[in-house]
């Protein structure tokens, strides 16, 4: 029976507002007193008139600031826009292929340039299609001539070509740089010299192109609003932050612009253009030192869901930059760093600083910062932690990491078979290794160790969860406040505890360092020698002042010494050097600047540096068309001739791009449903059928199989009794009662899927899809619980897929004095069901702990079941709990249940909240806006405090900190009271002289290191030395 309360809303068009019902002027800072149509502008000091819609089904409303409003929303109803009447029929015109001359050799251009790189089977069959119409004629091609038509697309300013007044094409200038000489120079005083080509494009020509494409403004935002939600009709609008042009940064700035005096007899509307930079270097081949640095520009005004799809080309080449030496002189380094100064003028500090705080320009960067960044040192220190207790837990680590299944499309991958050795990782393999590392390296560590370090990464995974929201809220802004306090005092609690560990170096580490010297070694090498024709010009006394000066006395000396010197770096590589965790570093406090962020400009994936990296694939692609010389102007052309064929598509008809993505993928890139609409698809094949008797046949005395076929007609009664209820439901209430004998099951035959399709609306309102396949790792699924009530009980119930199935039954009964023979399709899924904690999700929380299940015993009566794929709400990540191991050692055995795999069993699994941000919204009960099932048992105002007093920072657990002084305690976590950190302390000091004798252990490697009393006191002291007062480090940037 479909279960109860889970209702599933779709996305929806905001109802259109114009004209609004009512306005008002009010002033900023006065009292809301209710009315949804009136509201004060909460930023900036401006009297302002604002607005509301009417709230959409998730209780979201926009607050406008301005009457005229844009109609670019992606999100728009049609009712917005203008009608068919509202505007003239366009004059029908041919469509202009020039410079290609017919439409033929139109169609075979578009399809080499901007039909990819690297054809696929997809792109052969659009091929095909252009031959195979009724008006190709090769006579047309023959005629054409490519490479005029060629060069005519790549025109630019240097070609003066017929598209260079027409759009924003590239230019192309010689950089001056002029150099001091002094005045015992031949020629004192500043000279010129020319440097490269630089190619660029006008950022002016860019933004006039932008604006007057009729197509690529179809979704451009040029009036800012607020994004309010009421999760209760009566509770008061919470702000929501998303998008660039939602953001107050953006509102403020609007507001700016209308009130400044306008240009004389101009009375065109005025808007913000925000514009979003990318640039970094990036390698155009896999090997090889070839590379690019170029400049990527956004608009604000776009809507990120489609900023961040390829497809849609919403990022604009500007730039390509010539990169030259840098400066390596350890006297000019010596004399600039005292001041963190460079040896080059800012450009921004020198054009921008009048008019503007050009720090205000940088966000945060979440991909370097955190997941490539203060995670990634992190996770560094914790493999050199396992390698100083025993070499071979990083051998379990990889093997742990190997058993992980898979998630999604591609939300976890398959880890490496060698993962600790960390090469060749990306930011998203780190992020992988953060979601999933609880599971991982419980166990592996030493208590109280392990506990400490599983919280730190709860915590570290909390807080990243919270950090990469698509739409955040007041109230979970408040909560990653709150998660960066805690995981500051986490970080610290690790940088002492991890003083009593003597770590050194990985062995990537170590090579790494010694590659690097060998490197150093070679280039100091052969600035010390000699070259061969001045050694034999010149005279005995210039030889021996040319060796005195390099500290060599012949050529053998050099060479001997040049030996030695590599056996001394051969030597000191021999053994890896000691390695400390740090955090004094720049990517760690800039971890305390995401909230205001956020609230300033809105959530980070909107300008993260994921979209540049990704936009990188572009120029890479367009690097294998050139002829690898002179690259840089041939790039320039490739971007205009694409640019230039995507615009004539778009100006002759509305057909879909050679380029554009495969049909029927969502935004999420999955493969979608028929309808979008529609909670769930299973196919209709019945190529494979299961007789029913042949079935249990097979599997008789398997305890997954005890009562099969009744308790099925059980499941298809009660979904009839429902099924007729609301076909009849206009007539006067009637009670049915179904009997399971007069339920006929069609040729006894259930016919089995391989593939379930779960399309669901996650929290940030959007439309998203997982598949489940009984055959692989994604058979895992959650449901609403039963049992759930906001006092008591957990919210969600687990199981796993065994199989899905669909029957066709026919109903032998009577209703409402009639009887229907009619065959209904009945689709089932057959689970075996996880036995959970008792804990609702709030509290896991509170105990910074995922939720612990199991399989229920095989001989209950309620360990298998089956459910109506509606009461699906998604498939969810179950990661085994390693430590505690399987439950039959022969794990490639047969088992006591074959049909549920029984021989596969672990004694215990995690249910992986972190593995992607819809999950972690689940399981902040009441907080996803798309949510809708989570609001009517929730009370948010209490949620919200229960959340806050839950992640206080007591949560950081100093009871786990044995070995560890009272004053040592209170440096970690400095809101730690004097009194509880003198009870901790005694209570670790009783603590170790009555377990002293571990630290002995005969099990441990030996190499492994157990810290004593002393050598703790010396890491504190340590410590003290390099960070100063600890209770200072990273307390203010997180408070």
């Amino acid at each position: 029976m479909h279960e109860e309360g889970l209702e599933e809303f779709l996305p929806l068009p905001h109802s259109s507002i114009t004209p609004p019902p009512t306005s008002s002027t009010t002033v900023p800072g006065s009292a809301n007193n209710g009315s949804p149509n009136q509201s004060p502008l909460n930023v900036g000091d401006h009297t302002s008139k604002t607005f509301d819609s009417p709230s959409n089904v998730f209780g979201i409303f926009r607050r406008y600031h301005h009457p005229s409003l844009s109609s670019g929303d992606a999100f728009a109803q049609s009712t917005t826009l203008p009608t068919s009447s509202d505007v003239p029929d366009p004059v029908s015109t041919p469509p202009d292929f020039d410079p290609y001359p017919n439409e033929t050799c139109f169609l075979l251009g578009e399809w080499y340039w901007n039909g990819g790189i690297q054809k696929s089977q997809k792109d052969f069959m659009r091929l095909i299609s252009i031959i195979s119409r009724d008006s190709f004629s090769p006579a047309d091609i023959r005629k054409a001539n490519w490479k005029l038509i060629n060069q005519s697309l790549a025109a630019n300013d240097w070609d003066n070509g017929e598209w260079v007044d027409e759009d924003a094409g590239w230019h192309r200038k010689t950089v001056s740089i002029q150099v001091p000489f002094n005045s015992r120079m031949k020629t004192p005083g500043p000279q010129t010299f020319a440097f490269g080509k630089f190619y660029y494009r006008s950022l002016k020509a860019v933004i006039v192109e932008k604006l007057q494409s009729k197509s690529a403004t179809r979704y451009f935002q040029t009036e800012p609003y607020e994004l309010l939600w009421k999760y209760k009709k009566d509770s008061e609008p919470i702000r929501l932050y998303g998008e660039l042009y939602n953001s107050p940064a953006f509102i403020d700035a609007h507001r700016e612009i209308q009130n400044m005096p306008g240009e004389p007899g101009c009375n065109l509307p005025r808007c913000v253009v925000g514009l979003m930079f990318w640039s970094d270097a990036t390698h155009l081949t896999a090997s090889g030192h070839t590379k690019l640095w170029p400049l990527y520009m956004g608009f604000g005004n776009d809507s990120k869901y489609e900023r961040c799809k390829p497809s849609k080309h919403l990022l604009e080449h500007v730039a390509y930059f010539e990169k030259n030496q840098s400066i390596d002189s350890v006297f000019v380094e010596r004399e600039l760093v005292g001041e963190s100064l460079t040896a080059s003028s800012n450009a921004f500090s020198e054009c921008l600083s009048k008019f503007l705080n050009l720090f205000s320009l940088f966000v945060v960067d979440l991909m370097h910062e955190v997941e490539a960044g203060t995670w990634k040192d992190t996770l560094t220190h914790l493999l050199r932690i396992l390698a100083s207790i025993d070499q071979n837990l990083l051998h379990e680590l990889d093997k742990r990491f190997r058993q992980v299944p898979t998630f999604g499309r591609d939300t976890i991958r398959r880890f490496s078979s060698n993962a600790s050795d960390l090469s060749h990782m990306a930011a998203r393999d780190y992020e992988d290794f953060l979601q999933c590392a609880i599971p991982v390296f419980e166990g592996l560590f030493p208590e109280p160790h392990n506990s400490q370090f599983l919280g730190l990464m709860f915590s570290f995974a909390h807080w990243h969860g919270l950090a990469k929201l698509r739409m955040h809220s007041d109230p979970t802004l408040d909560l990653l406040d709150k998660a960066t306090t805690v995981l500051g005092n986490e970080l610290r609690l690790f940088l002492a505890i991890s003083m009593a560990f003597k770590t050194t170096e990985l062995k990537k580490e170590a090579d790494a360092r010694k590659r690097k010297e060998q490197r150093a070694k070679k280039k100091t090498g052969s600035r010390k020698a000699p070259r061969d024709s001045v050694r034999q010009g010149k005279s005995k006394e210039q030889g021996n002042s040319t060796t005195k000066a390099n500290g060599n006395h012949s050529d053998g000396a050099y060479s001997f010494a040049d030996e030695h010197e590599s056996a001394e770096v051969s030597t000191s590589t021999s053994r890896r050097k000691k390695k400390d965790f740090s955090l004094t570093t720049y990517k760690n406090h800039a971890m305390g600047d995401y909230v205001e962020t956020i609230r300033m400009y809105g959530t980070t994936e909107s300008y993260s540096t994921e979209l540049g990296e990704l936009e990188h694939r572009n120029p890479k692609g367009k690097y294998k068309r050139t002829s690898r010389k002179a690259f840089t102007k041939q790039l320039a052309e490739i971007e205009r001739r694409q640019a230039r064929i995507r615009r004539m598509r778009q100006s002759i008809s509305d057909m879909p791009e050679a380029s554009e993505s495969l049909d029927g993928q969502d935004d999420y890139g999955c493969i979608a449903a028929a309808d979008k609409s529609e909670h769930h698809q299973i196919g209709l094949s019945e190529n494979n059928g299961l007789h029913l008797g042949q079935f249990l046949r097979k599997h008789l005395g398997d305890p997954a199989t005890r009562n099969f076929l009744l308790r099925l007609k059980q499941h298809i009664a009660q979904r009839l009794e429902t099924s007729i209820r609301e076909d009849n439901a206009p007539r006067d209430e009637f009670d049915v009662s179904i009997d399971v004998n007069n339920i006929f099951i069609s040729k006894d035959t259930m016919y089995g899927h391989n593939i379930m399709r779960v399309n669901y609306t996650t929290y940030d309102v959007r439309r998203a899809q997982d598949t489940i396949n009984p055959n692989t790792d994604h058979r895992d699924i959650m449901v609403l619980s039963r049992q759930f009530s906001h006092d008591g009980g957990h919210q969600y119930g687990y199981g796993r897929v065994l199989g899905i199935y669909h029957v066709n039954v026919i109903f032998n009964g009577v209703v409402l004095g009639k009887q229907d023979y009619r065959l209904r399709r009945m689709e089932f899924l057959w689970v075996r069901w996880y036995e959970t904690a008792d804990v609702p999700v709030q509290q896991g929380w509170a105990n910074r702990s995922l939720d612990q299940l199991k399989f229920m015993s095989l001989d209950d009566e309620n360990a298998f079941g089956f459910i109506d794929p509606r009461d699906v709400l998604r498939a969810c990540h179950i990661v085994p709990r390693f430590c505690l191991g399987r439950k039959h050692d022969d794990a490639y055995g047969k088992g006591i249940s074959k049909a549920a795999q029984e021989y596969q069993d672990w004694n215990a699994y995690f249910v992986n909240r972190f593995v992607d941000r819809d999950m972690l919204m689940r399981y902040h009960w009441g907080l996803g806006v798309g949510h809708v099932y989570s609001r009517k048992t929730t009370s948010l105002d209490r949620d919200l405090q229960i959340d806050r007093e839950d992640q206080n920072c007591s949560d950081v657990n100093v009871d786990h900190t044995p070995n560890m002084p009272a004053s040592m305690v209170e440096a970690v976590c400095p809101q730690t009271s004097g009194v509880n950190a003198e009870r901790v302390g005694s209570e670790s000091e009783n603590s170790e002289d009555s377990e002293g004798s571990s630290d002995s252990d005969d099990s441990r490697s030996e190499g492994s290191e157990s810290a004593s009393d002393e050598e703790l006191d010396q890491g504190w002291a340590q410590m003290d030395l390099m960070y100063g007062d600890t209770t200072g480090v990273m307390h203010t940037s997180y408070d």
